[in-house]
């Protein structure tokens, strides 16, 4: 399996992406945690994976700084890691977004074992234009929806039991990697 340089995005600073029902439950915190674990799973594997976070600054800022900085030290890939929000309670399931044909690949190899953790929405990927850290970055990149935060079986599995989420997107980035090879 060839080796990787890995870029970890932490999804929106701190206090301005998505909220739970309860409000204690930010999409920030699920997804620093969720970070974590990916990046230990991700360095036993052999990858050089680095995280990415301007927590304390606006999500614009926080955006821009992270474009920045991902493509001055130039992975191979990136990941970032979100949480979506819905109106409905019932809406859940993960799904990977991504842009380019090299992050369609990407998207395909990690959504394939994520969506047997957090099943159920509509489609595993989709491709999406105009998301900055989709398209001003230079590696192959994607966007995993880690689950809605709104729906209490996924918010559960990011708080209290994210080990599957991480297994699940890092062994898409092991096939990844031997798609690659």
């Amino acid at each position: 399996m060839r080796k990787l340089r890995i870029a970890l995005d932490i999804g929106h600073a701190r206090n301005t992406g998505a909220v739970g029902e309860s409000k204690e439950i930010q999409e920030h915190d699920l997804c620093t945690r969720l970070a974590l674990e990916l990046w230990r799973l991700l360095t036993l594997q052999g990858h050089d994976a680095r995280l990415f976070d301007f927590p304390t600054l606006s999500n614009a800022a926080d955006l821009n700084e992270t474009v920045k900085a991902v493509n001055a030290w130039s992975p191979d890939i990136l990941i970032s890691l979100h949480a979506n929000w819905a109106a409905s309670k019932t809406v859940k399931g993960a799904y990977v977004l991504y842009q380019s044909e090299g992050g369609r690949i990407l998207a395909e190899a990690i959504a394939a074992p994520l969506v047997r953790v957090l099943p159920g929405w509509h489609s595993l990927t989709e491709k999406r234009t105009g998301l900055a850290i989709l398209g001003q970055t230079k590696p192959v990149a994607v966007l995993v929806e880690a689950g809605f935060i709104t729906s209490k079986h996924d918010s559960d599995m990011l708080r209290y039991n994210r080990e599957p989420i991480a297994e699940a997107i890092a062994e898409g980035v092991a096939a990844y990697a031997r798609i690659k090879n």
